[in-house]
Order: structure tokens, then sequence, then C-alpha cells
């Protein structure tokens, strides 16, 4: 049943640009003031209001919609359905490995009569996920808000959820689009979300979380979303963190006009988040606007988040989302050098062509008819994450072979040198697949691999949810289902139905190959809602080492062999920073002193580790006595110690904090055992050491305390 399709049918060389033209941008700096809050967690709403248009557009419109819907029907006749009368057996694909599922419930609330219900999405859901290192699992579906304790199996708000306006404690108005991220370097959660859809009331609501737990509530602040005073209002953010700054992005839409004239350029917003954090009152984001390759505005902009969270610098994706086909991906990289910003835009050419997917078919859609089915928009870009040089990123897409809507899954390599683009689409010979996004899953700083996560629907599966695992060497897993759906979605008169906008993931940062899903399934009773998945990367393997050892005991020193096991052979060691020794077996090193090494596998994934020669070692062997004596010492201290051979010594007295206190130097010692004497009432009280070397090589290192 899943198919992965591989560049074979579409052959051309890659090009890191696909033409020069002038890239232009502008910036804005701004002055917001902290939103005044009522948040009361003990204030639960009784009624949870609000009003949502359910028109279905016509195809004949004007509006972006009703352009999407010919676009669609355009689509159809160049690649129709095909494989679409029975289910077929799966394809083999390159990869054994499958992902775990290990937790699987809904968004739930209890009713009057005790039972646990779902709590029902929006049109549409919007689902969004946040995990934090202690395991608080904050959700959003269009304006509910949901915070869930994994330890403890509970939910944290007192009436089960929240409408972002309670959440928040901000005024009654219509609020949506929500995104939320975890921050894992502070433990601290942010969200962002759009306030009305008119320019003369339309905001930008940030909250930073208070503590690292969001029922202590939030420091909001709101953002204009008619930021340049021309008639505009923002659409559909996106969000990244750094480690200095939140980043999110938006669309600026013009209203009441046609959708040719409808987009007025996508933004960026940069937010100081220590300030959002520390609740300042003020805080001055800046604007970058006039965002263009060309002549060209770039619509849609995707902020790429940090496989492990925060990221470096900030990088953001684009393609030509309306599209029947196409190959440009746009990477835009903000630029920071001395205190100075800049936007650089790059147009890339992918090997294989994205486009304007199907709409998902569900049992009862007619597939005559383009316009039917869940609603899968365009083929914009909706998950991104960087792992140092290599960007990996997903979309929905067109399966050109049959027709379905599919996964587009993409990895930019060489990001700073020059970068490529890949891709593969994923389909199925039975189920649409829409709305994906993907977390990293790797065990080890070194691995690419990674899970992806979508909504799923057919002609004969009810509308749920699925995986597919992608690993270090570019294979994939079988596509797994994490939920079925239990019946179709039925809540707009006539046309479309509602899927998406977008899917919550994210991996929890402090557990290895851990991933939370959050996508919508449809309920008997024809409505949608959001279900949760803990889901377990296959990958266990991880490079380690064991070492054997060999002490000479007349020289008291020691060589190490290291045994390495996991990761991918053939390996190769770097021995005390001394890159001209990559073998398994270290030089011999001395008394008291210690071989540090990186162990490194093909992947070039790496493991470092130091091991000792200790006194203890030495001193349990009866041909090399070292003897301190009195010890504790009052006044006068004798140091016996055993020459292999007659040479020069050096005696070196240091405090317990490495701090050279008195040095002896002997031109000529003889061989075998040698004393040696000296007052300590030059010394104050405490802890000291006593080292003896023959040129470069540390004989012994004793301590002794003088009282």
């Amino acid at each position: 049943m899943f198919k992965t399709i591989l560049p074979i049918y579409i052959l051309f060389v890659f090009y890191s640009q696909v033409f020069s033209q002038k890239t232009t941008f502008e910036t804005k700096n701004f002055k917001i003031n902290q939103v005044k809050s009522n948040f009361d967690i003990t204030d639960n709403e009784q009624f949870n209001a609000n009003i949502i248009n359910l028109e279905a557009p016509s195809p004949n419109g004007t509006s972006y919609k009703s352009f999407l819907l010919r676009q669609k029907e355009q689509s159809k006749k160049l690649f129709p359905y095909k494989n679409i009368v029975s289910r077929k057996s799966s394809t083999s694909t390159n990869s054994t490995k499958t992902p775990i599922v290990t937790k699987s419930f809904g968004m739930m609330h209890i009713n009057g009569a005790n039972q646990m219900t779902p709590i029902y999405g929006g049109l549409p859901n919007d689902n969004t996920a946040a995990i934090s290192n202690d395991g608080i699992l904050l959700l959003s579906m269009n304006s509910t808000v949901y915070l869930y304790d994994i330890k403890k199996d509970s939910i944290l708000y007192p009436n089960e959820s929240l409408t972002l306006r309670n959440a928040f404690g901000l005024s009654n108005a219509s609020y949506f689009d929500p995104k939320v991220i975890y921050d894992n370097k502070l433990d601290r959660f942010v969200m962002v979300f759009l306030k009305d859809k008119f320019p003369s009331n339309n905001e930008i609501m940030v909250g930073f979380s208070k503590t690292n737990n969001p029922i202590d509530g939030w420091n909001v602040y709101s953002l204009p979303g008619n930021p340049l005073n021309n008639n505009r209002w923002t659409d559909f953010p996106s969000i990244a963190l750094s480690d200095s700054s939140l980043y999110f992005t938006g669309n600026l839409i013009v209203p009441n006009v046609s959708w040719q004239v409808g987009f007025d350029g996508s933004i960026l917003w940069e937010m100081n988040k220590f300030a959002g954090y520390n609740g300042d009152i003020t805080i001055e984001p800046k604007l970058y606007h006039d965002i263009k390759h060309g002549d060209n505005y770039i619509r849609n902009l995707h902020c790429v988040q940090g496989a492990d969270g925060n990221i470096e610098n900030l990088h953001l994706f684009s393609n030509r989302n309306f599209d029947i086909q196409n190959d440009t991906i746009f990477l835009v990289s903000l630029i920071k050098e001395n205190d100075t910003s800049r936007l650089e835009v790059n147009a890339l050419v992918s090997n294989i062509k994205y486009g304007v997917p199907p709409n998902g078919r569900q049992v009862d859609t007619d597939t005559s008819d383009a316009t039917e089915g869940l609603q899968t928009n365009d083929a914009r870009i909706l998950g991104a994450i960087q792992f140092e040089d290599q960007i990996q990123f997903v979309s929905t897409t067109l399966n050109p072979i049959n027709g379905f809507a599919a996964i587009y899954h993409g990895v930019l390599t060489d990001l700073y040198t020059n970068p490529s683009i890949t891709a593969t689409i994923i389909s199925d010979e039975v189920k649409d697949f829409g709305y994906p996004n993907l977390a990293w899953t790797g065990n080890e700083a070194c691995d690419r691999e990674t899970m992806i996560g979508f909504n799923h629907t057919s002609f004969v599966d009810s509308a749920g949810i699925s995986a597919i695992y992608f690993d270090n060497e570019g294979n994939y897993s079988e596509v797994i289902e994490l939920k079925k759906g239990e019946g179709i979605v039925d809540r707009l008169a006539g046309g479309y139905e509602r899927w998406g906008d977008y899917f919550g993931m994210q991996r929890k940062y402090n557990e290895a190959g851990k991933v939370y899903t959050f996508g919508m399934i449809a309920d008997y009773t024809e409505r949608n809602y959001g279900w949760i998945n803990e889901v377990i990367s296959p990958d266990t393997n991880f490079i380690g080492y064991n070492f054997d050892e060999l002490f000479d005991a007349d020289s008291c020193r020691k060589q190490i062999n290291l045994l390495p096991y996991g990761g991918v052979g053939p390996y190769s060691v770097e021995w005390n920073n001394d890159s001209t020794n990559t073998t398994l077996t270290s030089s011999y090193f001395a008394f008291n002193d210690s071989a540090k090494f990186t162990l490194r596998d093909t992947r070039s994934c790496n493991i470092s580790g130091e091991a000792y020669l200790s006194d203890e070692t030495c001193l349990t062997d009866k041909q090399n006595p070292f003897t301190l004596f009195p010890n504790p010492t009052i006044d006068i201290l004798a140091f016996q110690f055993t020459l292999a051979e007659a040479s020069p010594v050096e005696i070196n007295i240091t405090d317990s904090k490495g701090s050279l206190m008195k040095q002896f130097i002997f031109n000529q010692v003889k061989k075998g055992l040698n004393e040696l004497s000296f007052s300590t009432e030059p010394l104050a009280d405490g802890i000291y050491f006593i080292q003896v070397l023959t040129g470069e090589t540390l004989l012994s290192k004793e301590k002794f305390m003088k009282q």
C-alpha cells in the first residue's frame, strides 16, 4: 500500500540558484507594551461561544479559495486518479524498522454524565503541540487550549480546556491560528496566535509563559496585524526560537479584493525572548517586510526550527505553492553581522516537482468533482528542521503518478557552501496524505533521522493519523497508522470539508527518539477532534566502546586498546588531540597521567572519553615504591622514589589548586631507590601535592597534609 516515489521521472542537474535577481526587503522598528491580562485559572468559561461561517466558496469566485479550487480542477484533468477501486497489498520499502507507538489518547473532557467525550475542533482543526522536558504537554486546536501532565496522566486546566481568550485573559474577540513552541534551553513555552480579520482590529498576540507550566499564566504582548498602516491584516503564522530571539512570520492580506492582488507579501517579526519571559512592560520588536525575489513577493515564509530545539541562525523556506507543478524552493536566510541584519534569498531547484494537491477523499466523496473531499489547501511548506548544514522540510503535494494527495519530503544539504535539494514524494495506493510535520528522532548528535507525521484519509478509510520513519541512510519505513478515524467529517453545507490546516509535532528533547504527534481524526458524529500519540524511533544504534589495558609494571605506564561497538565501522580515533595517531591503540602514558580520545565512525558520529593511570595502581606494585612519611607532617617530610635508570629529576610542590609552591631540580639522580627530605615549615597548613618528573614523564604524584 505504501509507496515512495523516488527521483526517476524528472532527470536534470541540480542548480544552487535558478536565476540571479535582485533581493529586496525593508525593516521597521516598533515599541509595544504588555497587554493587561485578566487571567484567572479559576474563572472557568461556562460558554465557548464562537461564530464560524460555513459557506463553502464557489470555484467561479474571485477569492483565493475559489482560485485554488480552479487549480485543483485543472490538476485533476492533467493527473487523474488511478488505482482507486480496491486496496492493494503493501509494496516493499528499503527499511525494515518502523516507529513504535507507546501512548495514544484523544483530547477529551468529562461531560455532565461523568463520561469522557471528545473536545471538538474548529474549522479547520489547526493542531499545534509542544511538550516540556518535565512532560507538560501544551496543545491547541484553533481557539481551544489544552494542558496535560504526561507523568501524572492528568488534565491541568480545571475545566479540561480553555479558549484562547480565557487562557490568556483577553477581551472578547475572535482568536485563531495558534502556534506553540517549547524553549528547550530556558524551559518555557511560547504561543503566537491571531485576533480578528480586519485591518482595523487584526492583531498578533504573543504569549510567553511565566514559568515552565502555563497554568501559572502568561506575559502577553500585542503586535499590529496592519503594521504598515496600509489596509492589510496578518494571516497564517509560523514560529521559531533562537538562543536570544523569538521569530514568527505571517502573510499580509488585502481585504475584499481578488486573489491576484489579495496578497501583499510575507513579513518576519523578531522579538527579544528574555524580555518576554521576564514580563518587561515594553518590548521593541523588529519587522522585516517587503521581502522579494526579483520583483515578486515571497509567499508563506516558513520558519526553520532547530532539530534539538533552538536555532543558531534563522532560515526560512517558501515555494510556488499555487502551481500545478514547480520545482523552485526559496531559501531565505537572516544574516547578522556587526549589529546589522539582512535577508539573503536563494531560489533553489529540487530534483522532483511539487504541486497543488487534490482534496483528500472521504467515503462519501464524489471523486469526479475536484472541489469535494477534505481540503488540502495548497503546496506551501508546513514543517522544517535544521541539523547543522542540513535542513529537512515537508509539504502536501500532488503525486503525479496516481493523482493522489501525498507528502513532499525535501532534504537540503551543504547549507553554507553549495546548497542543493533532493526530494521524495511519499504516497499510497489507496490513501490521500495531508498536512505533514516532522521531528528529529536521533539518539546521537550526528543522527539525521526523522519522524514525519501527517493526516490520512481515503474512500475506504476514515480520516485518521499516520507516520513514517526516515533513517540516517535515507531509507523510509512502512507508513504506520497511529490512529484510525471513526467516521466522516460533514460540517459544511456542500463542497469540501476542512482538514488541517497544520499538524502538531515535537521531539521530547530530554528523551532520545521520543516524539509527540497531534493530528485530526473524524468522529462517528461526523465532527473532527484531536488525537495525541507518543511515538518512539526504532533506531537504538549508537556508538560506544570498551577497552583493554596493558600495564607495564617496570615503568608504571599503561597502554589502552579501544574496543568500539555500535555505530557504523570502520572506526578511527584521535588521541590527546593528536591527529597523527588514529589507531585504536594508544601510546603508553605515565603514572597519574591520562589518555584522552575521540572515537569516530563512518557517519562522523563520535564519542569522547579518557583513561587514567592512577597512583593506586603503581603503589600496589612492589617494584615501584613511592613512599611519603610522616603524612600528615608538622615540619620534615621524606619522600622515597625509584628510578629505572640514572636521569635528571624535577620535583614540584603544588597546593590543592595546582599553584606551584616550590621546585627542586637535580641534574642527575642515581638509578634505584632514592629519598628526598625537606622542611615544610614555609608552607601553611593544608593539602599539597608532590610531583616527580624525569624529562616530560610524570613518575609520581602524591598528596600530603601539613598541619
